[in-house]
């Protein structure tokens, strides 16, 4: 449980709502005063240039902390300010906090945040330090592509199928470097003959360039053309 402790007199925290960040983002900064408990409300714009302004504003008040609502990934450009800037963050889950009944705006959100905020009452989301979520993002990136790749070869295995070319009964992997080559010159505009597929095929190949010029052989439309170079580059 991550807890603010300050004097009461000199306690100034501020609770941005993170949810509108894709129309306009909500600024309370709340305090209390010989303890009365105040707040002052703002709607900067989000562009980058604008959110360094409010982080000027932000240390000129000596704000100690910001809350926000760890809404999708929208969060992330606040939190990654916040952190070069020096302004230490706290990102919450939205569904640890139960809002006032009635009606749901983004400035009562925000004034909401900020009382949890004064009083202690947030419970904060781990958020790893910048370096590890690089990583993250790097990872996640290449799970993606790999996933990507991956239904690109099932797409293209059932391509081959709808335009009758039978590479896979002569080749234990149709994305192989042989394969990929053999099928560009299937695709290609040119005629496919045995001498032009004895070139490109590998030697150790079993088959012969008769047997591949056979299973090579289809119905390919234009489209089709244009639609396996696409599923080939991005095999590739």
């Amino acid at each position: 449980m991550l807890k603010v402790i300050t004097p009461l007199l000199n306690a100034r925290l501020v609770a941005p709502s993170a949810s509108p960040i894709t129309r306009s983002g909500t600024i309370v900064r709340s305090f209390a005063m010989n303890g009365a408990a105040s707040s002052v409300l703002a709607t900067p714009s989000l562009v980058t240039k604008d959110l360094q302004e409010m982080t000027k504003w932000l240390k000129s008040e000596e704000c100690e902390m910001v809350a926000m609502e760890s809404t999708g990934s929208y969060w992330k450009p606040l939190y990654n300010i916040f952190e070069i800037c020096g302004i230490k963050a706290m990102v919450v889950n939205a569904q640890h906090m139960k809002a006032i009944p009635g009606r749901k705006t983004d400035k009562n959100d925000a004034r909401w945040i900020a009382k949890l905020l004064r009083h202690g009452l947030l419970k904060a989301s781990f958020i790893p330090d910048r370096e590890q979520r690089e990583y993250r993002e790097l990872t996640r990136y290449r799970n993606s592509r790999i996933e990507e790749r991956a239904r690109e070869k099932n797409r293209l295995q059932k391509m081959l199928e709808g335009a009758n070319i039978k590479l896979s009964s002569h080749v234990s992997k149709i994305t192989g470097v042989s394969s990929i080559r053999l099928l560009e010159l299937a695709m290609g505009d040119d005629e496919l003959t045995v001498d032009k597929i004895q070139q490109v095929r590998d030697k150790k190949c079993k088959s012969s360039a008769e047997e591949f010029l056979d299973a090579l052989t289809g119905v390919i439309t234009p489209l089709q053309r244009e639609l396996f170079a696409q599923v080939l580059k991005t095999i590739n």
